[in-house]
């Protein structure tokens, strides 16, 4: 079966980001703002996925305001963040 196939029921990624859209330290500055480094082949693999029509969202337990810059960027509309469950 050809990828295109397999993946054809598959309409959405929910993805979590600490750890999977960043390397998974979380770092302060002096002023305590917590800073993130995304991969830019992630962003670039979320652009292509919702180029071809699919859905991708974010979902975290934390709260941060890189991760609406981010997700702006992107153009991920569907973001939940301090969201333990």
């Amino acid at each position: 079966m050809k990828l295109e196939q397999r993946i054809a029921p598959v309409q959405m990624i929910l993805c979590d980001v600490d750890g999977v859209l960043t390397d998974g330290r979380l770092s302060f500055d002096n002023q305590g703002i917590e800073i993130k480094s995304f991969h830019v082949r992630d962003g670039m693999g979320i652009k292509l996925w919702q180029q071809v029509g699919c859905q991708f969202g974010l979902l975290t337990a934390r709260s941060s305001h890189i991760v609406k810059v981010r997700a702006a960027e992107l153009g991920v509309d569907l973001i939940r963040q301090g969201f333990a469950d």
